[in-house]
């Protein structure tokens, strides 16, 4: 089977998260690119927040018992309500030019992306006052030796 290596996974998606220059200009730097929730009040806005929702392994070839690594990343983009909703949603846009039908490996060897799309993209409000994003899902099926 695939060797599951999490921090492996947080490292490709964050490099390239981090390595592209429109997105980062749009958040306003890569220290707004975080892996978890941010702390209330202390995050400057707009923000991105990853997380793994579901990890699984597939079989890929048995013969050689070898595998892949399924991952449901959820991509989190933060926003105060009082920003234009278009930063939100060039956020997401440019998360998805990056990501989506993209074979990543984040600067990493020995990761080969066989798969990455988003499953799913919903806006809602945050309950913290004045606070809104855009929740993406993201199936990242990869090998990593």
């Amino acid at each position: 089977m695939a060797t599951r290596n999490s921090d492996t996974i947080k490292k490709v998606i964050y490099n390239t998260l981090k390595n592209d220059a429109p997105l980062v200009a749009l958040i306003g730097g890569a220290s707004k690119i975080r892996y978890e929730k941010p702390t209330k009040n202390v995050t400057s806005y707009p923000c991105i927040v990853y997380n793994f929702l579901e990890e699984g392994d597939q079989p890929y070839e048995e013969v050689f018992a070898t595998g892949i690594a399924r991952t449901l990343v959820e991509i989190q983009i933060f926003d105060r309500v009082e920003n234009s909703s278009k930063t939100l949603d060039a956020v997401a846009d440019r998360i998805y030019a990056i990501l989506h039908g993209q074979k990543i490996d984040g600067g990493l060897p020995n990761v080969t992306t066989f798969s990455l799309y988003r499953t799913s993209k919903t806006r809602m409000y945050e309950n913290e006052p004045g606070i809104r994003r855009i929740i993406t899902n993201y199936s990242f099926v990869n090998y990593s030796s």
